[in-house]
């Protein structure tokens, strides 16, 4: 291959790259959010939901009945 033709090939090759780790960058600034949603617990009841560092946790209609514990989360 004719050297102009290669070079221009591999500048190409470059900013497709540089493409690929603007948007991977762009995703990782994206904000991302739990979610916690019709939640509730009853009289005497002990209530935890956790959630580690990096992960997501959707916690969506749970419910601690009176005099009970309940625990969610995420794997560690």
């Amino acid at each position: 291959m004719e050297p102009t033709l290669q070079l221009k090939a591999e500048m190409k090759s470059i900013k497709q790259c540089l493409a690929v780790c603007v948007q991977a960058s762009e995703q990782v600034d994206s904000v991302r959010t739990n979610v916690f949603e019709d939640v509730s617990a009853a009289q005497d009841a002990h209530q935890v939901i956790v959630a580690t560092l990096g992960d997501l946790i959707s916690a969506r209609q749970v419910t601690a009945t009176a005099r009970s514990n309940a625990v969610a989360g995420t794997d560690f």
